[in-house]
């Protein structure tokens, strides 16, 4: 015992020497190692130094002011730090295992009063010291992404109180009647010098800037000349060009985007570049830039060339005298109502907010903003309900006057004055919070709402654009031609599109209208991010990017295994000299190994760690005992039916009542054809449990019989002779074990005969029998042998007919004995 303690400390001290070689050749390189790695990441990050800079924007935040742009810049750093912190950490804790194993590599620690070796002492001395030193930084580096959470909960709390702040913002009811008064004044005078401005700005010029102004008119007119013909010259263009074809037909909803889109652009050519040089004219002009004539001119030019292009817009969109070209699916006549109206609530709501925006660039008083806020607010909202009965009410009007069918008429009404209600029962409560004080809530909320609804009309319009481009890229020639797509999957082109374009779309859109809303969707996303990217429970790390990524894996690699294992069924085992059922359990084996590698590949793509086995194993068996016993039953049967063989592919078996052809044995199932084409799926381990008949176990010969009943009175011996002589001229029917004939029964009408033998191949068994068949009536009808039907004599009395007594051929025999007598 001595002895083998003394060999093993022998071995021990070697394998030390052997693994600190290098260290001592190098001078202490191990220990540099370790500080090289902590330094690292010390160098990454500098714990520090963030804690600081987090204390500064929790200080800041705090303190209230702050700008948005701010914050926005904190979320994006906090973000951006955070993933930097768990990356760190990552790092920590591969090194932290590192060390553990370096420490666990020297053995157990000695116990009290037993020395160790100073070799190994001092290496276990510097492993622990190291280990203290990772747990510390792992412990910082959770501190500060503990704080970092803190801080971004912070921020949206900081956020969220900005925004009801701003909304809640309360001033003196405009109701009150000193109030709207004096409001109602300062807009009458509002609105006079918004009129008298040029005449003011003109009496201020001094001489020179008159003159100035009077040398500069015939060069404004010859440019805004020449711009109209250079925007007539362009509308022209566009419109043959690339605009709308008359003649066409079968037009695209991409194509209709695109003429959509130069159409508008060349409505909206003319009054842009009128407009453009006009406003470039009053930018150049130091003369009118700072006067408020400038400024309302300048807001005019504004808000003019909105309504123009949002009335192009809304021509394109409707194309009221173009329906193929139209964007929406609607009649032409509703077309025309609703491009009427929109026309008429662009023009109203941009010159509302035309002087919105002239009096805030003036420095008006809070009165006038709030009273020009709640005309703006009535506006909107009066558009916004007319729009409404105009898509509903009269829609469901004109379709009344045209319908047989009453009652559906009446639901059409009732839904349509359903919605009219709601909306302006909506209308009326934004309106009338604008009137008790809070205009900002009002604007927020009716402003927000018409750009939710242009942004969802636009997100449904891109999405069947490029979902129509997208389907026209995937049914070309090519993908059949060059890579040999099936045209079926083509086929289904439709379904998968939908299931790819409109997650993404419908992200795109939550995400926008979120933001609209007041949400933080950066901190959203970056939560978003995190979930996706990552997220620890109990100490283990989730990724649904990972377990995304682990599934697709998973089925790919299924997807070629099932390729594969084609090819090798095909391309290698078709060419080896052995029989089909092995071939196909050759193939099916190939099947079940590339199953557990795909499922061990998926693993370890979502980050499991292989080398938890044992757990994984104890886990599995813990959830076999529960709801994965039959699955498993399943799977290991069908490994059993591989290999044992009791059937195979290409036999004939017969089983709970269902029989036919074993066409595949799966993972979990095998497949069987009826003789009807019919697939019966059986639990593979059904197939263990219960009796089988294979009718072709061990080769395909099978055994069968042709009845046959002839006349009484027919030659027994002739009739056996020719049974035997057309078993003997089918080809099919074995010679050895050779045919034979059976007298089985006296039948009630006819005398019963069995012809039994033997085929080679069980899949002719349906046919031999017909075969024989139709020899035996051939040979019947040239030997003059009667297959009887079923017959009933009637006696009457004691006499018998004439004709009965043919039938029965004893006594007719008897009385030709007699008359020989």
């Amino acid at each position: 015992m001595g002895a083998t303690m003394k060999m093993r400390a022998f071995f021990l001290v070697l394998a030390v020497l052997i693994f600190a070689f290098p260290v001592q050749a190098s001078g202490n390189a191990e220990v540099d190692a370790r500080t090289f790695v902590v330094g690292s990441i010390t160098a990454q990050i500098n714990y520090n130094s963030i804690s600081k800079e987090f204390s500064d924007i929790e200080q800041n935040l705090k303190s209230g002011a702050i700008d948005a742009r701010t914050i926005s810049k904190y979320v994006s750093y906090l973000g951006s730090i955070g993933s930097e912190l768990q990356e760190s950490r990552k790092q920590l804790e591969a090194d932290l295992k590192s060390t553990t194993k370096r420490i666990e590599s020297l053995g157990e620690t000695p116990k009290e009063g037993t020395e160790e070796l100073p070799m190994i002492a001092e290496k276990r001395k510097e492993y622990n010291e190291e280990l203290i030193y990772q747990k510390g930084k792992i412990a910082e580096a959770d501190l500060l992404i503990n704080r970092t959470e803190e801080l971004t909960n912070l921020i949206a709390t900081v956020r969220k109180q900005a925004l009801i702040g701003n909304l809640l913002f309360y001033q003196e009811p405009i109701i009150y009647p000193r109030v709207l008064l004096r409001a109602t004044g300062e807009f009458m005078s509002f609105g006079f010098g918004i009129m008298k401005s040029p005449l003011v700005w003109y009496s201020d010029l001094n001489a020179e800037q008159k003159a100035t102004v009077w040398s500069n008119i015939l060069p404004v007119m010859l440019l805004v000349v020449a711009a109209l013909a250079v925007g007539i010259f362009l509308r022209l263009l566009i419109i043959r060009r690339l605009g709308y074809k008359k003649n066409a037909e079968g037009v695209t909803y991409f194509s209709r985007i695109v003429a959509a889109f130069f159409v508008a652009c060349a409505y909206g050519i003319i009054p842009a570049v009128l407009l453009g040089s006009f406003l470039f004219w009053i930018k150049s002009t130091e003369i009118l830039a700072s006067k408020f004539f400038g400024v309302a001119l300048s807001s005019v030019l504004y808000y003019s060339l909105y309504i123009f292009l949002s009335n192009a817009a809304t021509r394109v969109v409707f194309a009221p005298y173009n329906p193929k070209w139209r964007l929406v699916n609607m009649e032409s006549e509703k077309a025309k109502r609703l491009t009427k109206a929109f026309y008429f609530s662009f023009t109203m709501i941009g010159v509302c907010a035309m002087l919105r925006h002239i009096a805030e660039q003036s420095n008006s008083s809070l009165e006038l903003l709030y009273y020009l806020s709640v005309i703006s607010t009535s506006v909107k909202v009066f558009c916004i309900v007319w729009i409404i009965k105009r898509f509903f009410w009269e829609d469901t009007m004109a379709q009344s006057e045209e319908a047989f069918d009453v009652d559906d008429t009446d639901n059409a009404a009732r839904k349509a004055l359903r919605i009219i209600f709601i909306s302006g029962a909506s209308a009326f409560l934004v309106v009338g919070i604008s009137l008790f004080g809070y205009p900002r809530l009002s604007e927020f909320i009716v402003n927000r709402f018409m750009i939710t609804v242009l942004l969802v009309c636009v997100i449904f319009m891109l999405r069947k654009a490029v979902f129509e481009l997208l389907k026209k890229v995937l049914l070309l020639n090519f993908w059949v031609k060059k890579l040999r797509v099936q045209r079926r999957l083509l086929d289904k082109v439709d379904f998968w599109l939908g299931a790819f374009i409109n997650p993404i779309f419908a992200i795109i859109g939550i995400l926008i209208i979120l933001t609209l809303w007041g949400v933080s969707t950066d901190i959203l996303l970056q939560s978003l991010k995190k979930l996706f990217l990552g997220f620890k429970i109990g100490g283990v790390e989730i990724s649904l990017i990972l377990i995304i990524l682990g599934v697709a894996v998973f089925f790919g690699s299924l997807a070629a295994v099932r390729v594969l294992r084609s090819r090798f069924l095909e391309n290698i085992l078709q060419h080896l000299d052995i029989d089909d059922g092995i071939k196909h359990s050759l193939a099916s084996g190939f099947g079940f190994v590339g199953f557990v590698l795909s499922v061990v590949l998926s693993i370890t793509v979502m980050g499991g760690d292989l080398s938890n086995l044992a757990l994984v194993a104890g886990a599995l068996s813990v959830g076999i005992g529960f709801g994965l016993q039959n699955i498993v039953n399943n799977f290991m049967s069908g490994i059993i039916l591989l290999f044992e063989r009791p059937v195979k592919v290409g036999d004939w078996v017969k089983i709970n009542g269902e029989e036919g052809k074993i066409k595949q044995i799966n993972i979990r199932s095998t497949e069987i054809e009826t003789f009807a084409k019919s697939s019966v799926i059986i639990p593979n381990a059904t197939l263990l449990s219960t009796s089988v008949t294979n009718m072709t176990h061990d080769n395909n010969w099978m055994r069968f019989t042709v009845a046959v009943g002839v006349a009484y009175g027919s030659d027994t011996e002739k009739v056996k002779k020719i049974l035997l002589e057309c078993a003997a001229a089918n080809k099919k029917v074995l010679k050895k074990p050779e045919p034979y004939v059976l007298f089985q029964n006296f039948g009630a009408s006819s005398l019963d005969f069995e012809l039994r033998g033997y085929s080679s191949n069980i899949w002719d068994g349906w046919i031999i029998p017909s075969e024989l068949r139709f020899a035996i009536n051939r040979r019947f009808i040239e030997e003059g042998i009667e297959i009887p039907f079923s017959q009933l004599v009637v006696h009457h009395g004691s006499e018998v007919g004439a004709q009965t007594k043919d039938q029965f051929y004893a006594l007719k025999h008897e009385e030709e004995q007699d008359e020989n007598k």
